[in-house]
């Protein structure tokens, strides 16, 4: 089986847009290939059948916030944490180099910027 990395953009439903072949799944391998506009990556590989297998948690790029820190910092957002069931779950919340949030699962990691 191949590795890759998928990177992931802004948008409705974070489409992956650009995907590369990598020698491992190391993240220090990938930071020199992230793109200016991506939010998060993911690892995975690919079976014989060429089907995307395998996935990493979500690597944002960003500013983690606890849920706590996320409340105090942006009241306004707060019911988020109550009403979206992506964020009801979330072990804490990123706001991506976009601008925009998004829910960290406990796979998911934050590489602050």
């Amino acid at each position: 089986m191949k590795n890759f990395v998928e990177f992931y953009f802004p948008g409705f439903d974070l489409t992956g847009k650009k995907e590369f072949e990598v020698a491992s799944q190391d993240i220090e391998s990938v930071k020199d290939k992230i793109p200016d506009k991506a939010i998060s990556f993911r690892f995975f590989s690919k079976n014989s059948d060429g089907n995307k297998i395998n996935f990493s948690g979500f690597h944002f790029i960003g500013n983690q916030f606890s849920k706590d820190d996320f409340i105090l910092k942006f009241p306004q957002l707060a019911a988020l944490l109550e009403t979206d069931s992506a964020y009801v779950h979330a072990k804490a919340v990123v706001r991506s180099r976009s601008g925009f949030f998004y829910p960290v699962n406990a796979d998911d990691t934050v590489l602050e910027i």
